[in-house]
């Protein structure tokens, strides 16, 4: 009986309880999820399982995976890389990086997920894959495990291609898991700014700088997949994370965010039960 009550107990201690309000902000955008981060639950969504290009948020499973090449110890922040040839022949924003540069992982960390520098990303992958081909299969072969069924990734760096889709859910799932494996990196995610060889970038998530509770994660934006963010915001013992894809402009896009975080807040709570 004790161990019986045991295990309920430890069950129970993982649930969460929610306050249901019945009317969700006005969303205009082609997909969108808020969740409650500590659950995983879905608290307002439209268009969640959509499948739409990603963008830069495609950055959030190549950021996971070398992740846990840090934690592997196959890579170090302080690990110097040599700039290959093939990471200066993509479009998409740049480090101005040369070829046979070194840079430490730290920086092309940051200008990846900053800048969402192609160059830098590049740089990495193939400094721990040899080849984005390569990189891509991890990716997708972690996208399975992880159960994001309806994404498919074909490049690291969210360019259009082709075939490279994800859904609002999937990708707050994907959020949801980086700040639960690897808070001891979520700093990147809540940089303004920062400089390499004397040029300041700044990140474009400029809900940095209006709420304070905001820290992170990324946003993204090319020519099919509009402007979309993945945001997370912490108020008291209160998390969330919005997605949003495929909004017609930056100010939208950062109000949608803001909107869902709000009413994230405002209209529910989250509560450990025991």
């Amino acid at each position: 009986m004790n161990r019986i009550r045991l295990v309920i107990s430890l069950c129970l201690s993982f649930l969460s309880l929610t306050v249901w309000a019945n009317t969700a902000p006005n969303i205009q955008a082609r997909a969108w999820v808020l969740i409650d981060q500590p659950s995983g639950r879905i608290l307002a969504s439209g268009n969640p399982d959509v499948q739409l290009p990603p963008a830069s948020l495609t950055n959030l499973m190549t950021a996971y995976l070398l992740f846990t090449d840090l934690r592997n110890n196959r890579l170090t922040l302080d690990k110097v890389l040599p700039v290959p040839m093939s990471a200066l022949r993509h479009d998409g924003p740049t480090l101005f990086l040369s070829a046979g540069e070194f840079v430490t992982v730290e920086t092309l960390l940051e200008g990846m997920l900053v800048h969402s520098a192609s160059d830098a990303t590049l740089t990495l992958i193939e400094a721990v894959a040899r080849s984005e081909t390569a990189f891509v299969a991890r990716m997708n072969t972690e996208a399975r495990r992880l159960g994001m069924t309806r994404t498919r990734f074909t490049n690291v760096t969210g360019l259009d291609q082709s075939g490279h889709v994800s859904t609002a859910r999937d990708l707050a799932m994907l959020a949801r898991t980086l700040r639960q494996e690897f808070p001891q990196y979520r700093h990147f995610f809540m940089k303004k700014e920062f400089s390499h060889k004397g040029i300041h970038f700044y990140n474009p998530n400029r809900l940095l700088w209006m709420d304070s509770s905001v820290d992170g994660l990324k946003t993204g934006r090319t020519p099919k997949a509009g402007f979309c963010i993945a945001a997370s915001a912490t108020r008291g013992d209160q998390r969330r994370i919005a997605v949003v894809l495929g909004a017609y402009t930056d100010t939208r896009r950062v109000q949608y965010a803001q909107s869902l975080l709000n009413y994230g807040f405002e209209y529910f709570d989250g509560a450990r039960l025991y």
